[in-house]
């Protein structure tokens, strides 16, 4: 039978009793007294824990001697032998074990669920932390505290497991859904297999992953390379592998840190933007900021600590940091303000939208995470070509899918940040070839050797023929739909290349038919995709409330994030036809069918439906975390993405009833009576109430929702006007 708690008296310090003290050491030790494997923090990774005891918070700040009760010992020895504390405690497929070295969840413990772990579920993870842990936490350290944030989070466990939960929810979420065996194009490889979808045996069953519940796969991978790699290819010192640990631990929770507090934004303003800066809402808010300011701090200073560190843990902390927004402060929030109050013009309004995303600087973290990534790949190849057989690292199969995967998840995102940011690639063509195409290259010493194209093609991500290809619709079975939503993701991911093509042909000043090759094979991609995933992506948006909560949340990040590149792909066409740098009849059989307005118009028609559906919704992924539950436009692990392509849409519907507006006679009657002018307003309100919505976790994303609530206002008030006898 296992001991019970102690007395409270028995838990309080000599120090603390006589200075009337609330004595937090008990609290302090009893998360610090068992190893990894049974009750400590799924966030102790190194599989070490202390056996001296920890003095109170208030003897480390008055600098006394702590008396280190007995008491604490004692109940530690008596709770570590308790087998309550030998199970797992087990949220929505995600328990402690999924983060501590050594365990792998198993699909029994995965799918299986009981009253009681429910009953867990909405006790700690799906509830909001209380208020005095977030102001314990938010409260800046003792200058003579030698204790992390962590060490202050490990007594807070609530907390600590919601922020796990989070990242769960968002960032292993969509890994299953972007990094799978079937579409992965570096799978590591002596010979290159095409890629099979389905399952072996011809059942039209969904894989494990895909289904309600689903492991921390790829932070498990990680650690497992990490083990695998050393002391062969990886060289670390103790101190630096607990450093690594370190970082990504406090990657994550920096990360997840970024949906506390967004349910305190609850309505979309009605009639005046002024209210967002108002005395109630950032005191409201001022709890959750600090906490995301403090952990964000401290990850950015981990980050730092193991910057020249090339491992598989620091890839992926640097990874998740890159995608972690920058928490915004007051004075980033006045001074935007300041400066948009004075213009209504909307060049002005998109030159200070485009002010506010400059001031991010995440990419940096992403291009440090591509370029480690890109030299662990080649060491691993080296040693797998036979040219350090002396050292050669032991990896077993699930090793080496694990660092094509964890390639592939870099590469996509350098694919994707790189055009949208305006930076160039990290890595060329000629650096990430990919297995289809090491089949068909030139022997070296040929006469073809110095002609190849390492340029990506369709033909080198498409599962089916090109020319007859495969139209899923919905409503079909799960395992069919997941099928093509993950099949997607690479045809998302070749549109962003091209627009990278684009981009860097007008940079170079290409010759007019480099450019027009560029942009037709781009245009071969829209067309596929028109063919393909467009009638389906649209099938799941009419039918929203109809779809599982689990595929729910993986469309809608493909489908704003294509929408986003075409409308990109728009800005370009128009820029290389209006300035005469490519083909002058293509450009001119363009411009008679309006091919640029008509990608404008689709790109913010679809986002404006997607938006419509998403806020009509209430709870529309019940059983995930309560920060993200609302709507799966939480979901996106790269906010700005979203930013972007509701930003984009908005700014298009804005303008278009500007126009409308300018045109003679609108003005002149009732507005609501027009209907270009009605649908426009509807699908502008639409896109600002998604803005409004990602907000909640984005302090860029509420600066951009105001900057544009204004301008959607003053226009409003015009109409107003205008139309009042």
């Amino acid at each position: 039978m296992a001991a019970a708690r102690p007395r409270k008296q028995s838990q309080v310090c000599v120090q603390c009793k006589r200075s009337k003290k609330r004595c937090d050491g008990y609290v302090l030790n009893a998360v610090q007294r068992t190893p990894a494997g049974s009750t400590s923090l799924p966030w102790t990774l190194h599989g070490t824990f202390k056996k001296t005891l920890q003095p109170c918070t208030y003897c480390k700040r008055t600098l006394k001697d702590c008396s280190f009760n007995s008491s604490w010992a004692v109940s530690a020895d008596r709770d570590s032998t308790s087998p309550a504390s030998n199970v797992p405690l087990r949220v929505h497929g995600v328990s402690r074990a999924d983060f501590t070295p050594g365990t792998r969840p198993s699909s029994d413990t995965s799918t299986s669920s009981t009253d009681s772990s429910r009953s867990q579920i909405y006790n700690l993870a799906r509830q909001r932390p209380p208020a005095h842990i977030l102001w314990r936490l938010a409260t800046p350290p003792s200058p003579f505290s030698t204790e992390s944030s962590l060490a202050s989070c490990s007594s807070n466990q609530p907390l600590v497991q919601s922020l796990l939960q989070i990242y769960h929810d968002v960032m292993e979420n969509n890994l299953a859904c972007w990094v799978t065996d079937s579409t992965c194009p570096y799978m590591t490889s002596d010979m290159y297999k095409p890629p099979v979808l389905g399952d072996p045996n011809g059942k039209d069953s969904p894989a494990p992953e895909w289904g309600a519940s689903w492991s921390n796969r790829m932070y498990q991978c990680v650690l497992r390379l990490d083990r695998a790699a050393q002391p062969t290819m990886i060289h670390l010192t103790p101190i630096e592998n607990r450093a690594a640990s370190r970082a990504l631990e406090l990657a994550i929770m920096s990360f997840s840190s970024q949906w506390q507090g967004g349910q305190r934004m609850e309505s979309f303003p009605s009639a005046s933007p002024n209210h967002l800066d108002s005395p109630a809402e950032r005191l409201a808010l001022g709890l959750e900021q600090s906490l995301r300011d403090l952990l964000w701090k401290q990850a950015r200073t981990a980050l730092q600590e193991v910057s020249e560190l090339e491992c598989f843990r620091v890839i992926y902390a640097e990874f998740i940091f890159g995608l972690t927004q920058r928490p915004w402060t007051d004075d980033d929030f006045t001074s935007t303000f300041r400066i948009s109050s004075v213009s209504s013009r909307q060049d002005t309004l998109e030159s200070e939208i485009a002010r506010i995303f400059s001031q991010e600087n995440s990419s940096v973290y992403l291009d440090r995470a591509v370029r480690k990534a890109h030299a662990l790949k080649y060491r691993f190849d080296t040693s797998e070509a036979g040219l350090f057989q002396e050292s050669e690292p032991k990896f077993s199969p699930q090793d080496r899918q694990g660092i094509g995967f964890l390639y592939w998840l870099l590469v996509m995102h350098d694919t994707v940040c790189s055009p949208m940011n305006e930076r160039p690639v990290v890595l060329a063509d000629e650096d990430c070839v990919m297995d289809a195409l090491k089949q068909h290259l030139p022997a070296q010493g040929s006469s073809g050797a110095l002609q190849v194209n390492y340029r990506w093609k369709l033909d080198m991500f498409l599962h089916d023929d090109p020319d007859s290809p495969q139209v899923p619709r919905w409503p079909c079975s799960y395992a069919t739909a997941a099928k093509a939503i993950i099949k997607s993701t690479p045809i998302k991911i070749l549109l962003y290349r091209y627009v990278f093509y684009l981009q860097n042909a007008i940079k170079n000043k290409e010759s007019k038919r480099s450019v027009e090759n560029c942009l037709q094979g781009a245009v071969s991609v829209c067309r596929y995709w028109d063919m393909t995933y467009s009638p389906f992506f649209s099938d799941l948006v009419r039918n929203y409330g109809s779809v599982p909560p689990r595929l729910k949340s993986w469309f809608v990040c493909i489908h704003v994030a294509w929408n986003l590149g075409m409308l990109l792909l728009a800005d370009l066409i128009d820029l290389i036809d209006d300035k005469g740098m490519s083909n002058k009849t293509a450009a001119q059989a363009r411009r008679s069918i309006d091919f640029v307005a008509r990608i404008r118009m689709n790109g913010a028609l679809e986002l404006s439906e997607l938006a419509r559906a998403d806020t009509a919704s209430k709870e529309a992924l019940p059983g995930y975390h309560f920060a993200v539950q609302e709507s799966p436009l939480l979901t996106e692990p790269c906010t700005a993405i979203f930013i972007r392509g509701f930003m984009k849409a908005s700014l298009y519907y804005l303008s278009l009833a500007a126009d409308l507006w300018g045109q003679e006679g609108v003005h002149h009657r009732d507005f609501n009576k027009h209907q270009g002018m009605k649908d426009s307003l509807m699908r502008l309100d639409a896109c600002l109430r998604a803005l409004w919505c990602l907000g909640r976790k984005s302090g860029l994303a509420r600066r951009v929702t105001s900057l544009m609530l204004r301008e959607y206002y003053r226009l409003q008030e015009s109409l107003v006007e205008a139309n009042s006898p």
